[in-house]
């Protein structure tokens, strides 16, 4: 595989990524993707594990909040 191809594949995960679509990102996925997330101390290889990690982390964060307070400054 030549890195113009790495590249496109690359770009068409974090689209699919992105829409948090399960089914797109694994079809680009090869069958023994083996995913490493140090940050979050995990592993997932193959398509079903995969598929559970992604489910998951899309579901943390669209449920998870954030509290943005607006910074007040004065002179």
């Amino acid at each position: 595989m030549n890195s113009h191809r790495m590249f496109e594949l690359a770009q068409a995960l974090a689209v699919a990524k992105s829409r948090q679509d399960v089914p797109a990102a694994l079809q680009l996925l090869h069958v023994d993707m083996l995913l490493e997330s140090p940050a979050f101390g995990t592993m997932a290889r193959g398509i079903a594990e995969n598929e559970k990690v992604l489910t998951r982390f899309f579901f943390q964060t669209t449920t998870s909040s954030c509290k943005v307070t607006p910074a007040i400054t004065t002179r």
